[in-house]
């Protein structure tokens, strides 16, 4: 296990103890649509992850819903930019910049990092994002 599985590992450690009443994790009986990989219960603290999920995408699920309940559920109106924020934290946290070996590409990152496709892209475009943010700007 390299030294980025152990921070990973105790990063999700550290969010499942930041629940206090508790995180039950299950496999999907039927509960979950037909293209969900994951949900939350936030009454419960359950997530519910599909059982059809590979490694990859159970990995990416996991951090994904394990953020959601760190969070919070989102508010009326605001789903779909709450789902957007946790994803990038998601892909920040499985695919730390330090390990993106450029030019990028997103199967080797997923494969080699254990997460889903999607979620490999995503850390590479906020990457570059991030790059091109800190570029240093000319002085006028």
């Amino acid at each position: 296990m390299t030294c980025t599985h152990l921070r990973l590992l105790t990063v999700l450690i550290d969010l499942l103890h930041a629940r206090p009443a508790g995180i039950r994790i299950r496999l999907d009986d039927g509960d979950l649509a037909a293209d969900e990989l994951g949900a939350v219960d936030f009454p419960t603290g359950t997530i519910t992850i599909s059982r059809s999920a590979t490694l990859r995408e159970f990995r990416s699920t996991l951090a994904h819903e394990l953020l959601h309940l760190r969070r919070g559920p989102a508010f009326a109106g605001y789903e779909a930019a709450e789902e957007a924020v946790v994803e990038a934290m998601a892909a920040r946290l499985l695919v730390p910049l330090s390990q993106i070996i450029w030019p990028a590409d997103a199967r080797v990152v997923a494969e080699d990092l254990v997460v889903d496709e999607a979620l490999a892209r995503l850390a590479i475009q906020l990457a570059v994002e991030d790059a091109m943010n800190t570029q240093p700007q000319e002085v006028s």
